[in-house]
């Protein structure tokens, strides 16, 4: 089992709950909040969907996760709150979601835009990687909320023709040659077309 980054402390929701909500088969999100940062600053992440991190315990994390404190944690950033949100919640550590439950899909949609909401003035990191066509769909909608809001987007580095935000995943990082521990996020802008630049 993979523990966290030292300085961070973690529960999971899900719906409207503020309560930690025990679940092994979905994830709607993942706060994860510093113990030494010092600052209102606040970072939402959009995954693909969650692996392993909080499904058996309270203390269990992933190497994904892991790499997302790293950023958020840099000098350079001083994120004190990261929440993880996911296109897809079903928990899944091979990356290839089982098929979408519709209930599913609309729960996780709506507490995305929930969130969003009550975090207007927190940066957002896209961090899919390529999404499969099942959900481009889904990701296309969390886009046009971001558009039309004209929110604050990063990304790590971008990925299939400037489509999706870089995955932080080890093999990711390691294949673009990404040093986590610069910390360096970059600025998109999310087009019409939904690609980015």
């Amino acid at each position: 089992m993979i523990k966290y980054e030292t300085d961070w402390e973690y529960s999971k929701q899900h719906k409207n709950s503020i309560l930690p909500v025990k679940s092994s088969v979905v994830r709607y999100s993942l706060t994860i909040t510093s113990n030494v940062i010092n600052s209102e600053k606040s970072l939402l992440v959009l995954m693909m969907n969650p692996s392993k991190a909080g499904k058996h315990g309270i203390d269990e994390s992933d190497a994904t996760t892991n790499n997302v404190l790293k950023i958020a944690g840099n000098p350079n950033n001083k994120y004190s709150k990261v929440i993880m949100l996911n296109v897809w919640p079903e928990y899944s550590s091979s990356g290839k979601p089982a098929l979408p439950k519709f209930s599913y899909l609309i729960e996780n949609f709506r507490y995305v835009n929930m969130v969003l909401d009550a975090h207007k003035k927190a940066d957002v990191l896209l961090a899919t990687g390529k999404l499969t066509s099942m959900l481009r769909f889904d990701y296309y909608k969390i886009l046009s909320k971001l558009y039309i809001d004209q929110r604050k987007v990063k990304v790590i580095d971008l990925v299939n023709n400037n489509k999706f935000g870089c995955h932080p995943s080890c093999q990711a990082i390691v294949r673009k040659k990404i040093n986590l521990t610069a910390g360096n996020l970059k600025n998109v802008i999310i087009k019409q077309d939904f690609s980015l630049k």
